[in-house]
């Protein structure tokens, strides 16, 4: 096996939730009289901290207004969430991976609080030895919770980090893991092979990477 730990992203790894995203923002950018997101477009400008994806969409924000308009997005996801479903494969990736003897983690910039209840409620919890959230839901990045992540676990294991933005290729490199891309997320393929990264078309080639059984699925 390449690695003996996979850390998990949530949102848009394991968590289909991109459109959701999408569709509350172009809710809120409606109200504001600003244009609406289109697939690729949210594709191509979707970025962490999301402040600056915020500001290239159209929003003026200085501190206090950009604090409002996320608690405003997080209001309006929060109250569809349940509608989301989780990605093609999640459970058999995630199975996979246990059954090979990998430790798993759960990294996210979802707040913690929320993050625990919600891998309750899709009976996932079970998974992970570790489960780290941001302290808050203004999406600032992770890199910070990543490093709380990487204290907690031996310093001899092989890390693979999975997700579907740069952010997690950044976060990854943070901490001396690699880091392998799953497009149909929040960003762009595109902008994933930019990378550098691996990327994969499913969650059933990232875990075969992962324990060895393909060299080369994509």
């Amino acid at each position: 096996m390449r690695y003996d730990t996979v850390i998990w992203d949530w949102n848009g790894t394991l968590l289909d939730d991109a459109t959701l995203c999408r569709t509350v923002m172009n809710s809120l950018l409606a109200e504001a009289g600003l244009p609406r997101l289109s697939v690729h477009r949210y594709q191509a400008v979707f970025d962490f901290p999301v402040e600056v994806y915020y500001r290239r969409i159209g929003f003026a924000l200085d501190t206090h207004a950009f604090e409002h308009l996320g608690s405003q997005f997080m209001a309006g996801y929060e109250r569809a969430r349940h509608t989301c479903r989780l990605r093609s494969g999640t459970r058999k990736a995630l199975a996979r991976l246990q059954q090979a003897g990998i430790a798993q983690a759960m990294l996210s910039a979802y707040p913690q609080l929320t993050l625990d209840a919600v891998l309750r409620e899709r009976g996932l919890h079970q998974h992970f030895t570790h489960v780290v959230g941001a302290s808050d839901h203004y999406g600032r990045g992770k890199t910070k919770q990543a490093h709380v992540l990487r204290a907690q676990l031996p310093a001899s294991r092989k890390i693979a980090l999975i997700g579907d933005t740069l952010h997690d290729a950044e976060v990854a490199r943070s901490i001396g893991a690699d880091c392998l891309l799953i497009r149909g997320g929040h960003q762009a393929r595109r902008r994933l092979e930019a990378s550098g990264c691996p990327v994969f078309s499913s969650l059933a080639a990232a875990a075969a990477w992962v324990t060895g059984d393909a060299t080369d699925v994509r």
